[in-house]
């Protein structure tokens, strides 16, 4: 057995990290492979998103994948808050499952289940687990390729008491869950986290957010933390580009994080953002020390 290892067994490994105990896939090159050399994952979102989550709060991630923001949201609040948080994929699911179980969490509903603007049904593309792959860019938005049926609901049929966060990263459908979830964004104004990584398609995530009469700020994150809680001084992630997510507040509001870079409207891009970030010299390009 690794040395780093609480247990392993084939592919699978278990390891303490910096927010619980991890189940993963060795061969996940991105949430597996970082938990796995690094004890943390994408940790500059959650640090980002942690500041808005109380005790008592309902949170809903929609794309958890193993749950590496799920188990972490949960801890934030606490026994008497409520986690929903959703993988359509089979397998991941099943290691989100146990996830939650060895971190003795009571505090999150999961569901195989994908989310939409419409209730329904939708195939989810099967990876080989014994390969490697990136697990957390399986997409539900082509229809026309092989896949296990699953099924699909909205935010809104889910009739919750409250709402404080809605985490959404569901490679380019971000959109369609944004128009299921209106209800609840209405009522609730809870904060939104979207991901919006891509150039030519980001101006319909945008539009969807402004619609609501949100406002938006750019988080762009390293994949690699150089204070990551393993301290491994290698970064593996060094060809990739940021991870691009949508900070959105309701209209007002201000999250005062001099980091985060403004949303100028439906034609920005997170290209663009990086650009205006690095001209500023922004905190965020140019970290101290």
């Amino acid at each position: 057995m690794n040395p780093g290892y609480t247990l392993e067994k084939k592919q699978i490994a278990i390891k303490r990290c910096k927010h619980g105990l991890f189940m993963f896939n060795r061969n996940d090159r991105f949430v597996g492979r970082s938990l796995d050399v690094y004890g943390e994952w994408c940790e500059s979102e959650l640090e980002l998103l942690l500041r808005f989550c109380r005790n008592g709060d309902v949170v809903i991630d929609v794309g958890a994948n193993i749950g590496s923001h799920t188990i972490p949201f949960a801890n934030a609040v606490g026994d008497t808050g409520l986690v929903v948080t959703f993988e359509p994929q089979r397998m991941p699911f099943h290691i989100l499952c146990g996830n939650t179980a060895i971190n003795c969490l009571t505090n999150v509903c999961a569901l195989q289940k994908g989310v939409a603007e419409r209730s329904g049904n939708a195939k989810v593309p099967v990876l080989s687990w014994h390969e490697p792959h990136n697990w957390g860019a399986v997409s539900l938005a082509d229809q026309n390729s092989p896949g296990e049926e699953v099924e699909v609901v909205t935010i809104d049929s889910l009739e919750l008491p409250s709402c404080r966060l809605i985490k959404i990263d569901v490679e380019g459908m971000e959109p369609q869950v944004i128009r299921g979830a209106v209800r609840v964004i209405q009522k609730y104004q809870p904060v939104l986290f979207v991901e919006n990584n891509t150039v030519d398609q980001a101006s319909r995530t945008i539009a969807a957010i402004l619609e609501l009469g949100y406002s938006a700020w750019w988080h762009l994150g390293l994949y690699y933390n150089p204070k990551n809680f393993f301290d491994n001084q290698t970064n593996v992630f060094d060809p990739y580009k940021p991870e691009a997510n949508l900070l959105c507040l309701p209209a007002g509001a201000n999250p005062g994080i001099p980091e985060l870079i403004e949303c100028t409207g439906i034609n920005d891009n997170w290209e663009k953002a990086r650009d205006r970030g690095i001209a500023a010299r922004n905190p965020l390009f140019f970290p101290a020390g």
